[in-house]
């Protein structure tokens, strides 16, 4: 019962708190002329200070910078009934009724860093300060033991008489510098912009104003980092794929484009167990993401789908080429038995709707489009096929036109690369046979290998070979 009281207490009191904070940025809101949306939940009231920022050249104006727990707002501040001479005053309770405030630029928290770091120095002089205040007690206790000499001692108080103006005078220089040397008094910001980073000087009335107020930005951004690394992610939305059976867990996506060009992209979304893989396709129409189909594929794991699109249509091509070619973005699915599935992907995902191209003797790891060629990888402990294959025949032409290749590896993925930004060393040397041996394979992309049996990290594969230059490359990384 008594801990049930101390609950009750306690979340009665972080309620009321925030009710509170709540109120109090709406009052800062209601009062800063062009500030709105404010109030969020979990955003607190840090702290207001009065700056001198440079607006025009030399000139200096007041600004009040409010500081958040997530950002700042920077706003212009003038009293409602100026008088000559007038200091403000943040302490003051009427500061914020007794003066007028508009919004210059809010400026998110972690977009602001501290640009350069004039703290140390800062601390340096408070210590030399606090030295200089134990030496003058000192001084004073000398003087007063130095008064009970019955003897001479002219010599020794007119020692200690100079001693005490030397040190009051350095102690003034310190304090004079703790309110007017800008190193002391001045906060430089790195503000990341649009047009890059900016830096923003925040001049304070004091070095000791400036420490708590940096001191409490400090504070500010390591909380919303750590609130932003214990928080758990954004949910959007939760879509529920029907399954064709239970147990399938996602495996694999691709973004397919729409039907029109003007059309929101499609997400085919994988699922599977090792006896079954099914598919789902998420539209992005109305910007509300749904699933519009669903069915199964395959008898085994889905490991690799890569979105294939139509073969360019080159200028000299035959009427015959383009009649050969189906002019339609394909979706190519590979699973764990071996299989390769092709599917329109402008039909809904059925059996009459897909066909399957090749039964091949290993798993599929990886699949990636390049030019106008295909390239499924397939591995096994000993031995790796490198398929490629032509993008331009339809469906009904697909099987049986696989060249191979093998080297000693397990593939574990493949994406495209564009080859004009590697080093010439990379594509040296042309070859028009894509089928040889690993060794020869490897040094023809600038790599070594002694024998059949050096595993190589990497392999960059030509998909189109010209006389005088490379094309696209497919970067092919092993396990």
């Amino acid at each position: 019962m008594l801990l049930q009281a101390q609950l009750r207490v306690a979340i009665n009191q972080h309620k009321e708190a925030n009710e509170q904070m709540e109120q109090r940025l709406r009052e800062i809101e209601a009062i800063v002329d062009g500030l709105d949306d404010l109030v969020s939940t979990g955003r607190n009231l840090v702290r207001y200070d009065v700056v001198l920022m440079r607006c025009r050249g030399d000139e200096k104006r007041q600004r009040c910078v409010f500081t958040l727990s997530d950002q700042l707002v920077l706003t212009s501040v003038r009293r409602k009934n100026p008088t000559r001479n007038a200091k403000l005053i943040t302490q003051s309770a009427d500061f914020l009724d007794s003066n007028r405030f508009k919004l210059i630029i809010k400026i998110a928290l972690d977009d602001v860093e501290i640009a350069k770091d004039t703290l140390s120095i800062l601390q340096e002089t408070e210590q030399t300060i606090d030295v200089v205040r134990e030496d003058e007690k000192v001084i004073r206790k000398v003087i007063e033991l130095a008064n009970l000499i019955k003897g001479n001692k002219e010599k020794l108080m007119a020692v200690l008489d100079e001693m005490v103006c030397e040190n009051s005078v350095r102690l003034r220089t310190l304090n004079d510098q703790m309110t007017s040397n800008p190193e002391l008094t001045t906060v430089h910001l790195a503000v990341a912009t649009s047009n890059g980073v900016e830096t923003v000087p925040l001049e304070f009335g004091s070095a000791e104003k400036r420490a708590v107020w940096e001191t409490a930005f400090r504070e500010a951004k390591t909380a919303l980092i750590n609130q932003q690394i214990s928080a758990p992610p954004a949910q959007i939305k939760s879509v529920i794929a029907h399954q064709t059976r239970a147990g399938l867990q996602l495996c694999a996506a691709t973004v397919v484009p729409g039907k029109r060009p003007d059309s929101a992209p499609y997400i085919w979304l994988f699922a599977s167990d090792k006896f079954s893989g099914q598919v789902a396709v998420v539209s992005l129409e109305n910007g509300d993401p749904c699933i519009e189909s669903c069915a199964g594929i395959g008898n085994a794991a889905v490991t690799a789908a890569s979105t294939v699109p139509p073969p360019p249509r080159s200028g000299e091509s035959s009427e015959s080429d383009e009649e050969t070619s189906s002019g339609q973005t394909t979706v190519w699915i590979g699973n764990d038995d071996g299989e390769v599935f092709v599917v329109n992907s402008t039909e809904r995902v059925r059996t009459r709707a897909r066909e399957r191209v090749a039964r091949l003797p290993y798993p599929v790891t990886a699949i990636a489009c390049a030019a106008s060629y295909v390239y499924v990888a397939t591995a096994s402990p000993t031995k790796v096929q490198l398929l490629r294959r032509s993008m331009g025949a339809g469906i009904a032409d697909q099987r049986g036109s696989f060249l191979t290749s093998s080297y000693s590896g397990d593939v574990s993925g493949g994406q495209t690369a564009d080859a004009h930004k590697w080093p010439p060393t990379a594509c040296h040397g042309y070859r028009r046979d894509f089928v040889g041996e690993t060794a020869r394979r490897c040094a023809d992309v600038g790599l070594s290998a002694s024998d059949g049996d050096s595993r190589v990290s990497a392999l960059l594969l030509r998909t189109t070979i010209h006389e005088r230059s490379c094309g696209g490359c497919v970067l092919v990384e092993s396990a």
